[in-house]
């Protein structure tokens, strides 16, 4: 190709893009469509207000909320995460009472500052008001969990969460209704 004829053919190649863009700006304009604008970036992850890991099997426990959710009940959620990428972990009797429990938390407890214990809620038939049935976490992956215990009195505004064979996650603050606080350095 001669460097004119090279020439001719980008100027119609440029021109044809133009023209493209052009009807394609006018059809959506037509058609009542917008510039897409930047996607927001999405919220942060929460943070866990603490977190340890039991030993046999390996679980790490992450304390997501503590939160008096009626004037009667706290409820206290977790993520449960299987720190393994090649294995599941099998929660089983891991943080259970009885075996008529099954596969959940109903062993987690709270302790006030009076060290009165508060034990998770039961219903009519005396099943535990928690998760339960969590059987296997997949190989790093995770599963979320939440207990119900009766409230402590309104004046308590912090609580320790001993949850079985793990260290107390202590003094977390109470919320009313929204997210918890980090325990103090050093509680747990």
């Amino acid at each position: 190709m001669t460097p004119g004829c090279a020439r001719v053919a980008r100027r119609a190649f440029l021109r044809l893009l133009r023209t493209g863009a052009a009807l394609v700006a006018v059809g959506c304009v037509a058609a009542g469509c917008r510039t897409p604008e930047p996607a927001a970036e999405p919220a942060p992850a929460p943070r866990p207000l603490a977190e340890g890991t039991t030993d046999a099997p390996r679980v790490l426990v992450q304390l997501m909320s503590v939160e008096r959710t009626a004037a009667e009940v706290v409820t206290v959620q977790f993520v449960l995460v299987n720190p393994d990428p090649s294995a599941p972990v099998r929660v089983g009797q891991l943080f259970g009472v009885e075996p008529a429990d099954g596969d959940g938390l109903a062993g987690v407890h709270l302790v006030d500052g009076d060290r009165k214990k508060y034990f998770v809620l039961r219903d009519d038939q005396g099943k535990p008001e928690c998760t339960s049935g969590l059987g296997a976490i997949p190989p790093g992956g995770q599963v979320t969990a939440w207990i119900r215990f009766p409230a402590p009195p309104a004046e308590v505004s912090r609580i320790t969460v001993q949850v079985p064979n793990l260290a107390p996650f202590g003094e977390v603050v109470i919320a009313q209704g929204g997210r918890g606080t980090a325990p103090t350095k050093g509680a747990y």
